[in-house]
């Protein structure tokens, strides 16, 4: 690794997190052996959100907020990539986990490759009091985008890109994904590299109101829309890059497409045809079953 001191530029989203905030901040200035410049993406907070950012903005831990109004994480976050003109290192937080002090020199350390790098992991999991509830399940196959298709394992507050991979993100941010550290999945295992830790550093803590949180990804109604969305990361990819893309992948995202036109599903086989795999294999084995449901005809 290089002896220079690295840095790391960080986006933050943020709204209406006045509970949390400031512990993950002083957890992103306790990191060790880089330098942390934060860009925040306030999406139209109405607490003390703003005037705590505004504090540690004085402090010269935040080198800049922007005010958004309820463009929800995703393009906040998306927003953010724009806004960052240039990066050796970029990462992403949420406004309410904790980071351990060795979360980002361990993630620079694991991504130096030639090659635009994703470095994502595990996560441990923890209530509103940081009390330790459980830890992220282990991975049954390695990350692939037959397994990005339909399910996301790289999450953003997990997420560190090296210089070529911001390139790569900065190269494709104008696609507006609907779930944007699925789509820094999917791109990256077509177009570049990833690296799985089995530990990221992250403390995600789950409160009631989360985004996402443990127990809620089996919901029928959630995870259809949640499926939907991710082949549209699909969709998004192959339309912006057709001619550049892994042909074995342009050929399911088609499929998937016919699909969504409502003929191919007359065949009761269809489902099991269909490029994917989930981490657990009774997953896998539901999604087949509601397939039909999930991937025809919707907007």
């Amino acid at each position: 690794m290089r002896n220079e001191t690295q840095v790391v530029n960080i986006v933050m989203a943020t709204f209406n997190g006045e509970k949390y905030l400031e512990q993950q901040i002083e957890s992103i200035r306790a990191q060790v052996g880089v330098i942390t410049k934060i860009l925040v993406v306030d999406d139209g907070s109405s607490d003390s959100t703003i005037e705590i950012l505004q504090k540690y903005k004085s402090y010269g831990c935040i080198e800049r907020i922007i005010h958004t109004e309820r463009i929800g994480p995703s393009l906040a976050f998306a927003t953010g990539l724009r806004h960052t003109e240039s990066a050796s290192w970029l990462s992403f937080a949420d406004q309410d986990d904790i980071w351990d002090s060795t979360k980002l020199i361990r993630a620079i350390t694991a991504s130096l490759y030639d090659e635009p790098t994703l470095v994502s992991g595990a996560r441990t999991y923890i209530d509103n009091r940081g009390k330790v509830i459980g830890r992220s399940k282990k991975l049954r196959r390695k990350p692939n985008w037959k397994n990005a298709l339909v399910e996301n394992i790289c999450y953003g507050n997990t997420i560190l890109l090296n210089a070529k991979g911001f390139q790569l993100a900065k190269k494709n941010q104008e696609m507006n994904p609907s779930i944007f550290d699925a789509w820094l999945y999917l791109l990256f295992a077509i177009s570049g590299k990833i690296v799985y830790l089995k530990d990221s550093g992250t403390k995600y803590r789950i409160h009631e109101t989360n985004t996402v949180g443990i127990g809620k990804t089996w919901r029928l109604k959630r995870v259809i829309e949640n499926q939907q969305r991710l082949i549209k990361n699909g969709l998004l990819i192959l339309n912006s890059n057709g001619s550049d893309l892994n042909q074995d992948f342009v050929n399911a995202i088609l499929k998937y497409e016919k699909c969504m036109n409502g003929n191919l599903f007359r065949n009761h086989l269809t489902p099991f045809s269909l490029i994917f795999f989930r981490q657990r294999i009774s997953d896998s084995i539901i999604l087949r079953m509601i397939s039909p449901w999930v991937y025809r005809n919707f907007n």
